[in-house]
């Protein structure tokens, strides 16, 4: 969800990793959840989790595919901000 929130959504760097972390954290509550109130077996519901946020990635993206390289500017602008190792700047 980190890559949708950069491109789709516009967000910044910094809030569209923690907004892919938050989200995370909620599939795996909802995972865990669905393995604690049921007889299901943890890797069956861990399939079943992967299909349905694969679906939901493909609504969200609407069949496309979701490039980090050119396609939000406020990624590009914390990425130009955040370059370089020590302050010397990368290709």
């Amino acid at each position: 969800m980190t890559g949708p929130f950069l491109v789709v959504f516009g967000w910044p760097l910094w809030l569209g990793v923690i907004g892919g972390i938050l989200v995370g954290s909620l599939i795996g509550l909802v995972n865990g959840f669905a393995r604690g109130t049921s007889a299901m077996q943890p890797m069956i519901a861990t399939l079943a989790m992967m299909l349905v946020c694969a679906g939901l990635a493909l609504v969200i993206s609407g069949g496309e595919p979701i490039y980090l390289n050119g396609g939000s500017r406020a990624f590009r602008g914390d990425l130009a901000r955040h370059s370089g190792c020590s302050g010397c700047p990368t290709p």
